[in-house]
């Protein structure tokens, strides 16, 4: 049985500054008893947090400033506790990230922030309590129909971005998706190429209608519904895929962030992933591969003769993936590590006649 440390109650009148110490022990207290930790590579709202710098701390009418955690949680990464707690009180509280800082006295509601706190202490994943994560700078909306994006996914998008055409045809790029989950990294492509004044559409692709769903929020959410679309895709049929409306062999490049963990790993996962996302979005077989073989088998008849596919890739599996990709038929082979210098993405190009 899990003992779940009991949220405090809290004055009706609580602030701001006061709902962000009660939280912060709170949390602290519930890591200490019960081992909570968060999702793989989860990033708070926070903009500061975001570049790895921490924000000052607010500080209480009383300009008491951070309160200690007690002795028995020293143990507790307290940079993260410090960032949970103060989402989850601007969550409950309506603020903004400014507004957290700038408005201390701000009242909040205990009832709202005690529900949090409870589900939290309980394992559910800091980025469904909030319903929105950041993912290379823009915001999605995310819950238990898809994995959270993670900042490891950043180290694909920018690779398969960086190999895509430097001209693009008259008519613009259009890109897929695979296995899209919330849409994330489709979503984020057509937006950073939008900036940089090229036009892009895309097709976001899922085997989960629940998935799919989501993804179509996200597209309704970034004002991008009339150049990207979301379609239904079995990596393991690719060769019946309707392509959304678009014609076979048409894409310029496909991103993918398949299910790539061993089926026999995956039971050992943090609780926060295994009790609260959807394991379809991470079983990748005996090996992990699975989807690897699939895509890399079907990808070519989708893609123009010297389009990309990249790929997000798990710990120890850019060599077996870039290996098969080889073994495919597919040329000028590429990877690309992430934030912390694990190899995170492998890219490659169909080869042309």
């Amino acid at each position: 049985m899990v003992n779940r440390p009991e949220p405090p109650c809290g004055a009706p009148a609580e602030t701001a500054a006061g709902a962000y110490r009660r939280a912060r022990l709170f949390l602290a207290a519930a890591q200490t008893a019960n081992g909570l930790t968060r999702s793989a590579d989860e990033k708070p709202l926070c903009p500061a947090a975001q570049n790895g710098v921490s924000p000052p701390e607010p500080r209480g009418i009383d300009g008491a400033g951070e309160s200690p955690l007690p002795p028995d949680s020293r143990a507790v990464d307290g940079a993260r506790l410090s960032l949970e707690a103060r989402e989850l009180v601007c969550a409950a509280a309506g603020l903004s990230r400014n507004e957290f800082y700038l408005r201390p006295g701000a009242p909040v509601d205990s009832a709202r922030l005690n529900a949090l706190l409870t589900r939290r202490a309980a394992g559910e994943p800091l980025a469904y309590l909030l319903g929105e994560w950041d993912f290379y700078g823009y915001p999605f909306k995310t819950d238990a129909r898809a994995l959270i994006p993670r900042d490891d996914s950043a180290a694909p998008l920018e690779l398969f971005l960086s190999l895509l055409p430097a001209a693009p045809p008259s008519g613009g790029l259009l890109l897929l998706d695979l296995c899209t989950g919330s849409g994330c990294l489709g979503i984020a492509a057509v937006r950073e190429l939008a900036g940089r004044g090229v036009c892009a559409r895309a097709v976001l692709a899922d085997n989960s209608e629940a998935a799919l769903a989501l993804a179509r929020e996200n597209i309704a959410r970034h004002g991008l519904t009339g150049s990207v679309r979301a379609a239904y895709a079995d990596v393991f049929a690719l060769d019946r895929f309707e392509a959304g409306g678009a014609s076979p062999a048409g894409f310029d490049g496909c991103i993918c962030n398949p299910p790539y963990i061993e089926s026999a790993a995956v039971a050992g996962l943090d609780r926060d992933v295994t009790a609260f996302e959807p394991l379809s979005a991470l079983d990748g077989g005996r090996d992990g591969l699975d989807f690897y073989r699939a895509a890399a088998a079907g990808l070519p008849r989708l893609l123009r003769q010297g389009g990309i596919v990249t790929f997000e890739v798990g710990f120890a599996q850019a060599e077996p993936v870039a290996a098969l990709l080889a073994a495919a038929g597919y040329a000028d082979i590429r990877t690309a590590v992430d934030l912390q210098g694990v190899v995170r993405a492998v890219a490659a190009r169909v080869r042309g006649e």
